[in-house]
């Protein structure tokens, strides 16, 4: 007998079970824009339709065991692709974005891509799937079938440190132990309330925040990202008017520290009145600036591909920014260590489940269990709260005929941005001569964009004979950032 998919919104439905449960076919999985206002909400009917012919296109290849990229731009066919690729007994693998570097990559380590954009590759399964597809009663029926899923791993592509993408492989039982955590969090406040976001599913935090937290709880989730307020404004004064819904913002400090008094957001913490915020600490101003603007309470969330979630803070609008308002909340069930002012982290949500795993993040910890950033150790930088490894950017910078050594820094503005000092070889030397320094810089940046997206590539450059070097025959950081102007990092938009 069919299980009955509890309305209890601290309720959390595991992966395998989202279509074993009875649920209404009319229920709202996903709001989609690219609808006709009518009909933008996607029905739980169509959501199993759309997964259950996917599972069909698997069979008739013999796909087992095999492995798959999945890259979808939509989360809603994001979805249909992750939850197909698990009933089919496909490893999925998320890339971190689709360059050409990247996409060529991956064509050797998996067995086909399911996209719902047009890959330069020969597998590709584009979504979504023709509609008037007739689907076998069997497939719909094992489809139905409760399954465990929370052994099988899936990999997800991110920036190491060594210069090369770096395969984080997590359980599917890492991810729904996770839901239920945030949910235990904050389930019971959200109540209904549907997800709309400003970053990827391709990532982690995206992945749990946007996709699956909403889809193991019948939550509902805008199925486009937003990359500008001002058209997030529009849909959710759209949705909560046709639904009469409240939703909840998960987003990024690169956009909540641009939302500004005319981008549409003024006070719709009436209609959001929360919104999440991870990928690095969001500024002190930026954070009292947009609850100002947007009546909306922020709750940012520390952690990292390979650990998960780590802990949480609230600071109260109209706080002052001393320690006591800074301090962070470990979530429960997460251990926490240090190891000469490093933070180690033990839980279920990590990697390394049954060991402690080494992060790069400096810590004080209080004498209430509670903790302090105090900044990064390794190489690793957010640009505009995208990932990126600075040794992964000077690897494939030296890998140029034109260049002889390279280091690579993060200059702070009013914009964070990378700033590339290097020394040309004769061949880039000659190259300098003959064009001038734009042409040369957009050569160096079109390499890098073969791997590395647009928003993270250097935005200032110089050129000097040799590294600037101190009494030691060290090259130090500041003084490679004392070679750049700061008056025109200052005003760089």
């Amino acid at each position: 007998m069919p299980e009955v998919f509890s309305v209890d919104v601290r309720g959390v439905r595991r992966l395998g079970k989202l279509f074993s449960a009875v649920r209404s076919g009319h229920e709202c999985v996903a709001w989609s824009d690219d609808r006709d206002v009518a009909k933008r909400g996607i029905s739980f009917a169509q959501f199993e339709q759309d997964v259950a012919a996917l599972v069909a296109y698997f069979a008739v290849g013999d796909n087992a065991g095999k492995k798959w990229a999945l890259y979808c731009e939509d989360s809603y066919q994001f979805l249909v692709g992750l939850m197909a690729m698990l009933h089919s007994d496909i490893t999925p693998v998320l890339p971190m974005n689709i360059q050409p570097g990247v996409v060529d990559t991956l064509t050797r380590r998996v067995d086909g891509f399911v996209s719902d954009v047009k890959l330069l590759s020969d597998s590709v399964v584009l979504l979504p799937l023709s509609s008037d597809q007739v689907l076998s009663p069997k497939i719909v029926e094992a489809l139905r079938r409760a399954a465990d899923f929370s052994e099988r791993m899936i990999e997800i592509y991110t920036s190491g440190s060594t210069g090369e993408p770096e395969v984080i492989v997590k359980k599917i039982g890492q991810f729904e132990e996770e839901v239920i955590t945030l949910e235990n969090c904050w389930g019971r406040g959200l109540g209904t309330a549907a997800t709309v976001a400003t970053v990827s599913h391709q990532h982690i935090y995206g992945l749990l925040f946007r996709l699956l937290w909403p889809a193991c709880t019948g939550r509902t989730f805008f199925s486009r990202r937003f990359e500008f307020p001002e058209d997030m404004a529009v849909a959710i004064k759209q949705f909560s008017g046709c639904k009469s819904q409240s939703v909840v913002i998960v987003s990024s400090p690169a956009h909540l520290k641009r939302v500004s008094d005319n981008a549409g957001l003024t006070g719709v913490g009436d209609i959001a009145p929360v919104t999440f915020s991870s990928g690095g600490p969001l500024a002190f101003d930026a954070n009292m600036q947009y609850q100002l603007i947007t009546g909306s309470r922020v709750t940012e969330v520390f952690g990292s591909s390979e650990t998960g979630g780590v802990g949480f803070r609230v600071i109260p609008h109209g706080s002052s920014e001393i320690d006591n308002n800074l301090r962070w909340v470990p979530f429960e069930g997460v251990e926490l260590s240090l190891v000469d002012g490093l933070l180690r982290v033990k839980s279920k949500h990590c990697v390394a489940v049954d060991d402690w795993f080494q992060m790069g993040d400096k810590v004080e910890f209080l004498d209430d269990g509670l903790f302090l950033l105090r900044g990064r150790a390794d190489r690793i930088a957010k640009v505009e709260e995208k990932r990126v490894s600075l040794s992964g950017v000077e690897v494939l910078l030296l890998k140029h005929d034109w260049l002889s050594d390279v280091k690579v820094v993060v200059l702070e503005g009013r914009r964070q941005c990378l700033g590339v000092v290097a020394c040309l070889s004769s061949e880039g030397g000659k190259a300098l001569e003959l064009q001038n320094k734009r042409a040369v810089v957009n050569v160096l940046r079109e390499h890098l964009a073969s791997v590395f997206e647009p928003v993270v590539l250097p935005r200032k450059w110089r050129f000097v004979s040799a590294m600037p070097i101190n009494a030691q025959g060290k090259t130090v950081v500041s003084d490679l950032c004392l070679l750049f102007d700061k008056v025109d990092i200052e005003n760089d938009q």
